[in-house]
């Protein structure tokens, strides 16, 4: 049986333990007669084909970690930005997903767009505006058209806008029963 190393005064290094307890597992393996009974043979993965005259192969590998980014509900150019120059846009598979509302209470949805207001107002940026109007269109998809939607204000009425659009581009030019009202 394999010893365990003393670590108690030692420098650790997991990469060299995890080799060693690695090598040792397999020479185990390869001793156990049940395994060579049974026609099994152990190798260490390569590209070379397999040239062996038993049935069964068994692998043994280490896992390879994979690494997903999600952003919600949409896709921020900046902090892509951050991760390629941090050298870590390639460990990782990024995506987005598009969670427009969280119900809060029976009766209280929430779009959780902290940054909406502060896009819009100081930055330009109104890609806010299009992500509710979406959860708008989704809801009303699901659920039946909202029959009153009234908007008050620039923002929400820009709001109301791209949700007629949205409308007319699901329902056609036959949709025109379907247009929001705003004042």
């Amino acid at each position: 049986m394999a010893q365990i190393p003393n670590l108690d005064n030692a420098p650790l290094n997991l990469t060299s333990l995890r080799d060693q307890s690695q090598k040792e597992l397999l020479n185990i393996l390869k001793n156990t007669s049940l395994l060579k009974e049974h026609g099994v043979e152990l190798r260490y993965l390569s590209a070379d084909p397999i040239q062996t005259e038993c049935t069964k192969v068994v692998y043994l590998v280490r896992p390879q970690l994979e690494y997903f980014v999600y952003f919600v509900p949409r896709r921020a150019v900046v902090c892509e930005k951050i991760l390629e120059e941090e050298n870590f846009h390639h460990l990782l598979t990024i995506e987005e997903y598009p969670l427009y509302v969280l119900p809060v209470d029976e009766d209280v949805l929430s779009f959780e767009l902290d940054l909406a207001y502060k896009e819009c107002q100081v930055d330009g940026d109104t890609s806010s505006l299009w992500h509710i109007a979406k959860a708008i269109h989704k809801l009303e998809f699901s659920f039946g058209l909202i029959p009153n939607v009234r908007a008050k204000g620039k923002a929400s009425v820009r709001v109301a806008d791209i949700l007629n659009r949205m409308q007319h581009i699901r329902y056609g030019h036959a949709g025109d029963q379907y247009t929001h009202s705003y004042r």
